[in-house]
């Protein structure tokens, strides 16, 4: 949140819901408290229609986004929807260039992984090519997994036997690609002597 403006964060909320199928816009107007400020409209079919629900992206102040966002709104007492005045007015809708989807890519592990012991699983080559990986999450295939922000992890399998780990990158505008590589986890002592023969990459 100490990075990123309401642009940053309504262009990443917008792409992120476009991917699971809601149509957006992205619309600002200045009067805020950090001047000019950006929002989404959420395009829900209603009866026939468009109805264009304002959701705020950015977080509050000093607080790392945890959700993509939220609707603006109070109810009466009759349990009705209001959204708040100030998110119906807007002055702008901002069109942004289409979004390139980024590129994962995993390493393969330069040794033997071996059961037990914890093993380093590197992203640096992946990328965005119009933007940047602002998120690395990764699936280990055994039931556990990862959330981070940089491009490597370490993880400890705690049996030997073929794994399949899923790494999805995603990009500063919501969009994400997977991309996965089989490993191979070896007994302790069958591991020594031995290198990694059971990985690849794949797509």
């Amino acid at each position: 949140s100490d990075q990123w403006d309401s642009r940053d964060f309504a262009a990443y909320t917008a792409g992120s819901l476009t991917e699971m199928g809601y149509e957006t816009k992205l619309v600002s107007g200045a009067g805020w408290p950090d001047g000019v400020h950006t929002w989404l409209l959420i395009g829900i079919p209603l009866g026939g229609k468009t109805a264009w629900v304002p959701v705020e992206a950015s977080p509050e102040a000093g607080r790392s986004q945890q959700i993509l966002g939220y609707i603006p709104s109070t109810t009466d007492g009759a349990g009705r929807l209001w959204f708040e005045e100030s998110y119906l007015n807007f002055s702008e809708v901002i069109e942004l260039p289409p979004n390139l989807p980024p590129v994962a890519k995993i390493r393969p592990p330069v040794a033997a992984v071996v059961a037990g012991e914890s093993t380093q699983f590197l992203a640096l080559t992946s990328f965005d090519p119009d933007g940047e990986i602002v998120l690395y999450q990764w699936d280990f295939g055994d039931g556990e997994g990862s959330n981070r922000t940089t491009s490597s992890v370490r993880h400890s399998f705690d049996a030997p036997g073929r794994y399949i780990l899923v790494l999805t990158v995603i990009d500063n505008r919501g969009k994400n690609v997977k991309t996965n590589l089989v490993i191979s986890v070896l007994k302790t002592d069958a591991a020594e002597g031995s290198s990694d023969d059971g990985c690849g990459c794949g797509g």
